[in-house]
């Protein structure tokens, strides 16, 4: 199954996958009105001997993270983004997640074991050279704005 750029997710079941969807925005206009911030943005980081072991090779842990920021966000509803996997999780859904265009294929595939199936992925915005914390920060300002005005 492909996904975004190049993402080709195998599954390793006689049965397959339910489908998964990619939501790619394009140079999302800037709303003039108000826009919801996060009263508290939480920003999860890797452990220094987390991210060693994933240089050679050893993922484990990093799920482990993830799963735990899973479950912290589905609880309190809190935007959670993991930094070392470049994923923002929100609105406490166990369905779809924020990536990034460098989220890797790897942990893609992990989310999509875990049941997540919409991943959603915007542009960076590049007149401001944006860095990864600021575009997921304003990713879960959109999907705010854009969950509460449906």
């Amino acid at each position: 199954m492909a996904i975004g750029d190049g993402y080709n997710i195998e599954s390793n079941t006689a049965t397959p996958l339910p489908s998964l969807y990619v939501d790619i925005w394009r140079t999302i206009q800037q709303v003039k009105k108000v826009r919801f911030k996060p009263s508290l943005y939480l920003i999860f980081a890797n452990h220094t001997d987390v991210d060693k072991k994933e240089a050679k090779g050893d993922k484990n842990d990093n799920m482990i993270l993830m799963d735990e920021v899973i479950d912290f966000a589905k609880k309190t509803k809190l935007p959670c983004h993991v930094v070392g996997q470049r994923v923002l999780f929100h609105s406490g859904s166990t369905n779809d997640v924020f990536i990034h265009y460098k989220t890797e294929k790897d942990t893609v595939e992990e989310l999509a074991k875990k049941g997540f199936r919409k991943f959603e992925r915007g542009d960076m915005d590049e007149e401001k050279e944006e860095d990864e914390i600021h575009y997921f920060i304003r990713m879960a300002e959109c999907n705010y704005y854009y969950s509460s005005s449906d």
